[in-house]
């Protein structure tokens, strides 16, 4: 008897597992290449076993076919509240979703990857995050060399700047650094 419950409990989580990895559509769009908009239910992450998908899977309704969309192939997508922008991380070769944090002047973006170590320790994700001043085309890394580097790329506001410098601000407050900054522009 003990062994009928158990193979029907592993057979219990084994297809509820499967089901997991078919679900976690969402409501959202996509901007293609051509900067059009469509309108569909979108997949950028797995929840069984969770896991941040490299290319994201689109549909345009629950019975449309998925199709798969590489960063190359579009220049972002909404899923939910969540907005990604294709973007190359010049940390790594290529381009990559990159999830939007703060909007302003200055972009405040997260770049995370799931990482598969040993069967022992699972999977895990790793964020870095980047900067993106109007105008400029290259993503600023944020994680090398915190206060003389962020001070430095944001030292036309010497009040934010001296903040960093003197380390009032750590690298842990950058969502209020960027909002601050971005806040000083547009009174200007």
């Amino acid at each position: 008897m003990k062994y009928k419950i158990t193979f029907l409990l592993i057979v219990m989580t084994i297809s509820v597992g499967l089901k997991g990895q078919d679900s976690g559509f969402l409501n959202g769009y996509i901007i293609t290449n051509s900067n059009d908009t469509i309108v569909g239910l979108v997949k950028y992450i797995n929840q069984v076993p969770y896991r941040v998908l490299v290319d994201i899977k689109f549909k345009e309704t629950e019975k449309s076919k998925t199709k798969v969309y590489p960063p190359e192939k579009i220049l972002g997508y909404k899923a939910e509240s969540k907005i990604f922008h294709s973007l190359k991380n010049p940390d790594y070769s290529g381009k990559q979703f990159m999830e939007l944090i703060i909007d302003g002047y200055v972009r405040l973006y997260t770049s995370t990857v799931t990482s598969f170590g040993a069967p022992q320790y699972g999977s895990a994700n790793s964020s870095s995050n980047y900067l993106l001043k109007s105008g400029d085309k290259v993503l600023f890394s944020i994680d090398k060399k915190f206060k003389e580097r962020l001070s430095e790329y944001l030292s036309d506001n010497e009040e934010v700047s001296g903040k960093i410098k003197s380390g009032v601000y750590k690298k842990r407050d950058i969502e209020e650094i960027i909002r601050e900054y971005n806040e000083s522009k547009q009174t200007k």
